[in-house]
């Protein structure tokens, strides 16, 4: 079961699906965006737990 957080609130990033792309994108600067964020699973790093067993 899982435990709320102790310290401090917990941040989740769902990497298993993307969102739609919009064809009408409105600026380039959406379609920059989007890379950025569709891409940040991949560049993004997170240390492991101190709490988990090993």
């Amino acid at each position: 079961m899982s435990q709320p957080p102790v310290t401090r609130e917990r941040r989740v990033l769902y990497t298993d699906f993307s969102l739609p792309t919009d064809e009408g994108a409105r600026s380039p600067n959406e379609a920059v965006l989007r890379r950025i964020r569709e891409g940040a699973p991949s560049t993004v790093t997170q240390a492991p737990s101190p709490v988990a067993g090993g």
